[in-house]
């Protein structure tokens, strides 16, 4: 049965052009524009795309808080102020894992400084457990015992030419270890796994934590994304933009409210103009 042609009601297409002007986009002019925003890979992690951006990529191809640095086949990301080495990425479930990298080859350090995300974009997530390293303590009397059970995993520090003790401990656990006199701390998040399988601190430090990410226009992305567009940022609205293959010469806009329900209908709003 062919399908026929309804003619919008005046109402629906004032709707169309109210959302148009409520939640505009955005827009890269060609199909160079396009290209550069191709997804990338780095190391073992591949097909990479925004919220993800390369520093060899333009800024408008992914959310400035995203942006990686990959070398020598290692991805990393800078969260706060720290840097942390990008270890997995599954983008299905939105999940990274993440390790310090100022931990990840020695866990002795002098500077003790905690992890800080950003909540508005970062979370961890349900496989992460919360320990603390405490640093130049007194002796406990035992070498290693399990963290998990309420133990410590001891191990030795050099600093000012001698040997300090470290201990790992739950961070729930941290006021049974008050008496060492510990001078300093860090808290750390691991993977509940890694500490299970494994009793080498350093060990557990490169399995890293994981962190969820959110809150950069998933739902707009995916709209652009149907219509064949690749998902960016524009610094100049402080949003969500989507960037077409349009030929060159011409200015494709999208709009970030994509699909919305009219009537019991989904409309799957596009804009382009030439």
């Amino acid at each position: 049965m062919p399908l026929s042609l309804v003619p919008l009601s005046s109402s629906l297409i004032n709707t169309l052009f109210f959302f148009s002007l409520l939640f505009p986009t955005y827009a890269s002019s060609d199909a160079e524009g396009y290209a550069a925003c191709e997804p990338f890979s780095c190391g073992k992690l591949t097909n990479i795309s925004y919220p993800f951006w390369s520093k060899d990529q333009p800024g408008y191809c992914g959310h400035p808080k995203f942006k990686l640095d990959c070398h020598h086949d290692n991805a990393t990301i800078d969260i706060v102020s720290q840097t942390f080495q990008v270890i997995d990425m599954n983008k299905k479930s939105k999940v990274l894992t993440i390790a310090r990298l100022d931990l990840l080859a020695d866990p002795c350090t002098n500077d003790y400084v905690n992890v800080k995300l950003d909540p508005e974009f970062f979370n961890y997530t349900s496989n992460d457990d919360y320990y603390t390293l405490l640093y130049d303590c007194g002796s406990l009397g035992y070498r290693s015992r399990s963290a998990n059970s309420g133990g410590a995993i001891a191990f030795n520090c050099s600093k000012d030419g001698a040997l300090r003790a470290v201990y790992f401990v739950l961070s729930t656990e941290v006021v049974n270890f008050n008496s060492l006199g510990c001078k300093n701390s860090i808290n750390v998040s691991v993977l509940r796994e890694a500490v299970k399988s494994d009793s080498d601190v350093g060990n557990v430090l490169a399995s890293g934590f994981e962190v969820g990410w959110s809150g950069v226009n998933e739902d707009e992305c995916d709209g652009c994304t149907r219509s064949s567009g690749r998902c960016g940022y524009s610094s100049s609205t402080s949003g969500f933009m989507c960037v077409s293959p349009a030929p060159t010469g011409t200015l494709s806009m999208l709009s970030s409210f994509s699909c919305f329900d009219y009537g019991g209908i989904q409309l799957l709003l596009r804009i382009q103009i030439s």
